[in-house]
């Protein structure tokens, strides 16, 4: 894993070792045991017809995310016992069972680039892009207090995620001469703003105008409200079982 000490992975290694070791831990709601919760892997079904439904790991030879063997690089050495303490992520009762465990856990060194920027999340204009609609302006607004927020308060990182975001924009048009005759795109704008104090429970708000039959507009207003790190950790784990499923497929 790059940047194994970054939020998303951390959590996802603590996630991971929670599920291994069949932990549960009391909540403020009750008691609540690991679980591969947002996998699409580990936790969609799949209709067989006639009201009958099975899991999706079922169906085909997938590695059970337990057997995996997580190992990683990052920039800071710190031991991921402290990085998921730092994340203030996981409940309290959770981090004092997963210490032990982590203590000895560091990421490999690695090297040190300040103008490599990766893009840290996917963008959610590709939920409406794909309809017979013509977006002509998509207006996003985010605030977090995790480490991407605080990365993206920077310029020049929050320039890479501007160039990012437009990238998806620029692929819309560029496959649609329909809706895009002249190449030109809709207004985009977007909002990054750093508040400590919501930690990881990112805030976005989305606006889409669209242009529909003769010359009507539509406009569609989005808010989500999640735990950034919690939702990108089991979408990674997918791409890492679906990546080990399909080595092993072969055309004859």
């Amino acid at each position: 894993m790059y940047r194994m000490g970054i939020k998303r992975d951390k959590l996802r290694r603590a996630c991971y070792t929670a599920n291994r070791l069949g932990l549960s831990w009391r909540t403020r709601t009750g008691e609540q045991k690991a679980n591969y919760y947002g996998s699409l892997t580990q936790s969609s079904t799949v209709d067989l017809g006639g009201g009958q439904h099975a899991p999706l790991n079922s169906l085909l030879p997938m590695v059970h995310p337990n057997d995996l063997l997580l190992d990683g690089w990052d920039i800071s050495s710190a031991p991921l016992s402290e990085a998921m303490e730092r994340a203030q992520v996981l409940d309290p009762a959770l981090q004092e069972q997963l210490k032990p465990h982590m203590a000895g856990m560091r990421p490999r060194p690695a090297l040190y680039d300040p103008e490599f920027i990766a893009a840290n999340q996917a963008d959610r204009a590709d939920n409406v892009i794909k309809a017979g609609i013509k977006p002509v302006s998509i207006v996003s607004y985010n605030h977090l207090g995790n480490n991407d927020g605080r990365n993206l308060s920077a310029p020049q990182q929050f320039r890479s995620k501007e160039i990012s975001k437009s990238g998806v924009v620029e692929d819309m048009v560029a496959s649609n001469t329909i809706l895009y005759p002249d190449g030109r795109g809709p207004d985009h704008c977007i909002v990054i703003q750093y508040v400590p104090y919501v930690g990881d429970s990112k805030r976005a708000m989305d606006e889409y105008t669209s242009e529909i039959m003769c010359g009507g507009h539509n406009t569609m207003v989005l808010h989500n409200t999640c735990e950034d790190s919690l939702l990108a950790a089991p979408l990674i784990l997918d791409l890492v079982i679906l990546t080990e499923l399909f080595q092993r497929v072969q055309f004859r």
